[in-house]
């Protein structure tokens, strides 16, 4: 109905930006990238100084995993609007999706360089650090600023706990692992982590426990699906097997 709507706009006013860009969200939500990106090229022709149908098109060309194309369009967007953080962060985005680590940390840089509370930024640029174990005080520095603005945000919790997990500091990232994963209690990649950091703890009772939910949530996961068996802990899939069907029984 609110696609209709926005449509009804558009026949009237087909330059309505703010109906272009309804509509192209609606497509988002319902996984139809592809009917966006005609209606936002068409857009752009004709309103080629608009920043937001740069950043909406790209935002359709990265759910369509296109990102070269979608790496195209927000350096055009860039271009005409260089003060726009959210391009710079959609760029790094894109960047990444195609491995392109070095243009990614600096597309963050530029994105902090105009909006240094940009907390998604923030705890971005201190997890890719994190991830690889480098530069781990700037990571933690920049991931503590992010949860200073987001002080409940899940996500930025367990970028902090795995900051403190590559840095050894074990308990720490422990404590607050809990408080992550309390926050968003289904994400395969922070149960991955909280199993991580049990196991480093010599904890196995709870890292198997934590890793087999993560598997539970993304069974395609085949690295930790190695690690489970090479700790010593079974078939993952055997196991939850066997889980689903004592949930079925009746009590």
């Amino acid at each position: 109905e609110a696609l209709a709507v926005s449509q009804e706009i558009l026949d009237v006013a087909p330059q309505d930006t703010d109906a272009v860009l309804q509509s192209a969200y609606i497509y988002s939500l319902q996984n139809k990238a592809a009917e966006a990106v005609p209606f936002l090229k068409k857009a752009l022709k004709s309103q080629p100084g608009k920043p937001d149908l740069y950043l909406y098109l790209a935002g359709a060309y990265i759910q369509l995993e296109k990102y070269k194309k979608a790496i195209d369009v927000l350096e055009e967007g860039i271009q005409k609007a260089p003060d726009r953080d959210d391009l710079f962060f959609n760029l790094a985005v894109a960047h990444e999706h195609l491995g392109n680590r070095a243009e990614m940390i600096e597309a963050l840089k530029k994105t902090l360089a105009l909006n240094a509370k940009n907390a998604d930024a923030l705890n971005y640029l201190g997890y890719t650090y994190a991830e690889k174990g480098e530069h781990l005080d700037e990571a933690i520095r920049l991931i503590k600023k992010a949860l200073a603005i987001k002080p409940r945000n899940g996500y930025i919790l367990d970028s902090l706990a795995w900051a403190y997990y590559q840095k050894g500091m074990l308990r720490k990232a422990l404590s607050i692992m809990k408080k992550a994963v309390k926050q968003v209690p289904d994400d395969p990649v922070m149960r991955e982590h909280y199993g991580d950091i049990y196991y480093k703890l010599s904890n196995k009772n709870k890292a198997k426990s934590q890793w087999l939910k993560s598997l539970a949530l993304e069974q395609k996961n085949d690295a930790l699906r190695k690690r489970f068996q090479d700790a010593g802990f079974g078939d993952p899939d055997s196991l939850l097997k066997d889980a689903k069907q004592r949930k079925k029984k009746p009590k």
